[in-house]
């Protein structure tokens, strides 16, 4: 199982939206949906909502 895959599978089994999850680490929710769609490397730098 991937990044992508894992963070997908614990946000759903813990009932939370994408949405939901981006509140919760302070970052936008595209953020969210580019990383479970795997647009988003594990290399590359996140930065939190301003």
């Amino acid at each position: 199982m991937d990044l992508a895959e894992r963070i997908s599978t614990l946000r759903r089994v813990n009932g939370l939206s994408a949405r939901q999850l981006a509140a919760l680490v302070d970052v936008a929710p595209t953020t969210v949906t580019r990383i479970e769609s795997g647009a988003v490397s594990r290399r590359s730098t996140w930065r939190r909502r301003s």
